[in-house]
């Protein structure tokens, strides 16, 4: 007799069909984590902008490393940024590392990202007490790479925002004592000297804490408060007023763009998350058994500390995103706290709709959608050899220009060729945008005619558009005279050697003051066909 044959079989549940789709959820969130990382790998060691405030970036991260202030008053050749100096500090502590230039500031980013895809797991896990809401959310969170500018590996803050900002909500979700506390404070005091952004998230943050966690709360809400005040007024006192010049008062003087009031909610959020948009809409209003499955409970039926940080964390992450869109100049990057506050929330309903079969295949058939979205925004993601080509072309001919260039699309290629160093365009933008100041008082000066002004010792300006010259005083450029050349003479073509994320553009305009004399120098790299 076989007793194999013999021995009762159970028959397959609901479970075991749940534990399949489980893991094809896993394997599909596995995707665009798998892409990312391939071609964050094969942007890395490119030796020209990804996107073009990265040269801005290392810029930053140069003048650290040579004790040179981040803040005063704005000239030509440095206009400081509207932005705290934690990045442009771990930047510069990056490149002693790894060497000056993009890789280094990449690296940063790219380490930054993949903390942030282990943090939402960890997060997620510590809520619902199970790994696939994590999973599906680190999966979503990848997905919006494309969508949000290919910006998580550049050389750029928001990666390093991301990550801090999870991080102090990993530990206000686990703190309980004054120890779990004063990690709360810390971390959300480093988010925000990296980014303005994260002090309107860590007030949140801080107010359900003391809510739900009075002791920690108290202890943490106590301890950033003070750390801020002090940073703030250390930074203000060592730059001469100038830090609250730039990152205090500068950004609320800027225009506000209307149509953003509907458009992030339509686009940004709506179009591009719509297949876990509509998860998360049937995961709220859906009927359903959750004792199949073998899913548990949904989380927060006694509504737990960690679940009310979380959703408040998750709505602030989204309304910073928001305001940061409403501000003239909010590009995609900006959409990554976005991204993040709408995977966590995402993760929530898988955390809901987990009990149940009709649930799990739900969100496989979601996430599923939502790969197929997004995914195809980072098929032009990794530059080709012509980009590097043009690129070797830029530099040539800017090195062999004459006298001092002015370059203000991309300052660090002036760095490439052994020139000094510009002002980035929106630095400048970002003061004559902000009203009356000081700031814009000086600025105006250097861009003039008067005392003063630098732009007298420029001997050629090389811009990536014609729109770019509303920098400059028009009394100031009648000095100059734009370079013509043979038509189809010029080789700046627009599709090549333009950042592949952000705002394209590409050195194609050239300003030659009158009378210097650029015979024998090939400028057809940095002229218009």
């Amino acid at each position: 007799m076989n007793v194999l044959a013999a021995a009762p079989t159970r028959p397959p549940t609901e479970a075991d069909d749940g534990r399949g789709v489980r893991a094809l959820i896993c394997a599909i969130a596995a995707v665009p984590v798998l892409v990312y990382v391939v071609v964050a790998a094969a942007r890395v060691g490119y030796p020209y902008e990804l996107e073009w405030m990265e040269g801005g970036s290392v810029e930053l991260a140069r003048r650290v490393a040579a004790g040179q202030p981040l803040y005063g008053p704005p000239t030509l050749e440095f206009t400081p940024w509207p932005y705290p100096p934690g990045y442009a500090a771990l930047a510069a502590l990056a490149a002693e590392l790894v060497g000056p230039g993009f890789a280094a500031l990449r690296w940063v980013s790219i380490v930054a990202s993949l903390v942030v895809l282990a943090a939402l797991v960890l997060i997620l896990r510590q809520v619902s007490g199970r790994w696939l809401p994590g999973v599906v959310a680190a999966g979503v969170y990848a997905a919006t790479y494309g969508p949000a500018g290919l910006s998580a590996d550049v050389g750029r803050v928001d990666s390093v925002l991301v990550a801090l900002v999870l991080l102090a909500l990993l530990a206000a979700i686990r703190a309980r004592a004054a120890a779990g506390g004063v990690l709360v404070a810390v971390i959300l005091v480093a988010a925000s000297a990296t980014k303005q952004t994260a002090v309107p998230i860590a007030l949140v943050m801080l107010a359900v804490l003391v809510w739900r966690r009075r002791r920690a709360g108290s202890v943490a809400a106590a301890l950033y408060a003070g750390l801020l005040a002090l940073g703030v007024g250390a930074a203000d006192r060592w730059s001469l007023g100038w830090f609250v010049d730039y990152v205090v008062a500068l950004l609320p003087g800027h225009p506000v763009v209307g149509h953003q009031f509907v458009t992030f909610w339509l686009v940004d959020l709506g179009l591009v998350l719509l297949p876990v948009v509509l998860l998360a809409l049937f995961a709220r209003f859906a009927r359903f058994d959750r004792r199949t499955a073998g899913g548990g409970p949904s989380p927060g039926a006694g509504r737990e500390p960690g679940l009310d940080l979380l959703v408040a964390v998750a709505a602030a992450l989204v309304l910073v995103a928001w305001a940061s869109r409403l501000h003239s100049g909010g590009a995609a990057n900006v959409l990554m706290t976005a991204y993040a506050g709408a995977a966590l929330l995402v993760g929530l309903a898988v955390a809901r709709l987990q009990g149940s079969r009709r649930g799990v295949v739900a969100v496989a058939l979601a996430l599923g959608a939502q790969v197929l979205v997004t995914l195809p925004s980072v098929r032009h993601a990794v530059p080709t050899a012509a980009d590097r080509q043009a690129g070797d072309a830029v530099v040539a001919a800017l090195t062999a220009l004459p006298g001092r260039v002015l370059l203000p699309d991309h300052p660090y290629y002036l760095t490439l060729a052994g020139k000094t160093p510009a002002a980035h365009t929106v630095a400048i933008s970002d003061v004559l945008r902000a009203g009356p100041s000081r700031a814009r008082d000086a600025l105006l000066a250097r861009l003039g005619t008067g005392p003063g002004a630098e732009l007298a010792d420029v001997q050629v300006i090389v811009l990536d558009r014609d729109d770019d010259l509303a920098l400059f005083n028009p009394q100031a450029l009648t000095d100059f005279a734009r370079v013509r050349l043979a038509p189809g003479a010029g080789t700046a073509d627009p599709t090549v050697f333009s950042p592949v994320g952000g705002i394209p553009g590409r050195p194609s305009v050239v300003l030659l003051r009158r009378g210097v004399d650029v015979s024998g120098i090939d400028l057809r790299p940095l002229v218009a066909p």
